[in-house]
């Protein structure tokens, strides 16, 4: 019998109302910690913890990239197979919302 674990934490992840907030500040364009913890007005150690939640669930993943001194930093970025799995649920909770 097929265990649901990675499923599990995949749906886990995605069910909470922070959690998805981030996914649509990064989509949006902010992808760094201290970018989101702005924008949501948020700690930065809250937005840290829901960052880790979702890279473990395989949502998002982490990239390296260069600040504007030149300085190492981590940006996220939610993997593009799971783009189309956040259109699709909005377009559901949106049809459920016209109902």
């Amino acid at each position: 019998m097929r265990d649901y674990i990675s499923e599990e934490r995949l749906f886990s992840a995605l069910a909470s109302s922070k959690r998805l907030q981030i996914l649509d500040t990064i989509s949006s364009g902010f992808a760094n910690p201290g970018e989101i913890a702005e924008k949501l007005n948020l700690h930065r150690s809250s937005i840290e913890k829901h960052l880790h939640i979702l890279v473990v669930a395989g949502i998002i993943e982490k990239e390296p990239s260069l600040n504007k001194k030149g300085q190492l930093s981590v940006k996220y970025r939610i993997k593009a197979n799971l783009s189309e799995l956040m259109s699709f649920a909005n377009r559901i909770i949106k049809a459920q919302n016209e109902k």
